[in-house]
């Protein structure tokens, strides 16, 4: 492949204007390595050649898009992290929680789902042995268009199996042998949602994240293919939507920057789950 600074730059332009996504905030070698591995795949030499093939062929479009927005997930990804969130972040937030108040969860950039669908399950689950009285509502997003229909349906092959204990895919899935379908009563449970956190537009936060008080915001393996600034910018954003006492959790190969240390304190620093400090937030 072929392709310096300025072909590059010419190409994430070229993305910007007709579908909207900015992908000169994610880092360069991401951005250049899956870039170069959709040339390799359609035999393109350089960058005005693969120009000329997106501009015939939309489904190669598609293609790239979804390699350059990286998806990477599984039910229950690093079982500790949920173990955290059961025995500490729900218990802390449902023992403040007045009954009939509502616990709401955001999963950003949850890609095809799993994330999302995993805490439907902890949250039945809580509930069925009466450690959680109140309504949930899980918010889940993502910049994929096609991850989120994918997530909608709440279909899987058979493969992801593994990462479910046996009891949680009895009980919460049906197995037609082939593929395993999340239940209607964990589908209901999410409402997923296209939408790009690397947006600057104010308004389209607002209409997607309409509750500035989240109890728990997960947003795990997003931040490492981000460039500083972006992150930080992000982190800064993601804390806005947090209600006082709630939690925060990134990927466990992720950090905080320094400025947000003095409001988000760790609950637990190997799975990178964080407490907002009481008064930080905006009410």
């Amino acid at each position: 492949m072929s392709a310096d600074v300025d072909d590059i730059s010419r190409l994430l332009e070229r993305i910007h204007q007709d579908r909207g996504f900015d992908f000169t905030q994610y880092r360069e070698n991401t951005v250049r390595r899956r870039i170069g591995r959709r040339m390799t795949a359609r035999n393109c030499s350089d960058i005005p050649s693969y120009l000329r093939l997106l501009d015939s062929d939309h489904g190669e479009y598609d293609l790239l898009l979804r390699d350059l927005t990286v998806k990477y997930t599984e039910f229950f990804r690093d079982p500790f992290v949920f173990g955290v969130l059961r025995e500490g972040v729900l218990p802390d937030i449902l023992s403040g929680r007045e009954f009939g108040g509502h616990l709401r969860i955001w999963s950003a950039g949850c890609a095809t789902g799993e994330e999302a669908y995993s805490l439907a399950i902890l949250i039945r689950q809580m509930q069925a042995g009466g450690e959680c009285r109140c309504p949930t509502t899980i918010l889940a997003t993502d910049i994929d268009e096609a991850a989120i229909r994918t997530a909608r349906a709440g279909s899987y092959r058979k493969h992801m199996l593994p990462t479910l204990p046996d009891e949680r895919a009895m009980r919460f899935f049906s197995d037609d042998g082939a593929t395993i379908e999340a239940l209607p009563e964990i589908r209901e449970m999410v409402s997923f949602q296209v939408h790009d956190l690397l947006s600057d537009d104010e308004e389209l936060w607002a209409e997607h994240t309409p509750h500035r008080h989240f109890d728990l915001v997960l947003c795990r393996n997003v931040l490492i293919y981000l460039k500083r600034l972006a992150q930080v910018r992000l982190l800064d954003r993601l804390v806005d939507t947090i209600g006082p006492g709630g939690y925060l959790v990134i990927g466990t190969g992720e950090s905080i920057p320094d400025h947000l240390r003095t409001c988000l304190e760790p609950l637990d620093r190997q799975a990178k789950v964080y407490r907002l400090a009481q008064g930080s937030a905006e009410g």
